[in-house]
């Protein structure tokens, strides 16, 4: 291995992590979710997450589906999955029934 003058020790770097974490950006997500089930139509991931009106790209896209997911506890929502795409909308009894 080449020795470079800039690579350090462990000892060296000990206690030197300046590191400040930052907090993530919030997001309120029950207006959109009420949004998405009052509107009885079934959203993308990144449906929800590109439209003005909903997320703006202000959060990430995975903490979009991971939103998303927690309406579907409670069946607030439901999910479908359709060529290779999940779609979040109003949970529906009777969909769910014939599809179990």
């Amino acid at each position: 291995m080449e020795v470079n003058e800039n690579m350090k020790t462990l000892k060296q770097l000990k206690g030197k992590s300046n590191v400040k974490k930052i907090g993530g950006k919030k997001i309120e997500f029950q207006p959109i979710a009420k949004k998405i089930i009052e509107s009885g139509n079934y959203y993308s991931v990144s449906e929800v997450w590109k439209h003005k009106n909903m997320v703006n790209k202000i959060v990430s896209r995975f903490r979009t589906m991971k939103l998303l997911n927690n309406q579907l506890k409670g069946r607030r929502m439901m999910r479908i999955l359709e060529k290779g795409t999940f779609y979040y909308g109003r949970f529906d009894e009777t969909y769910y029934n014939d599809h179990k």
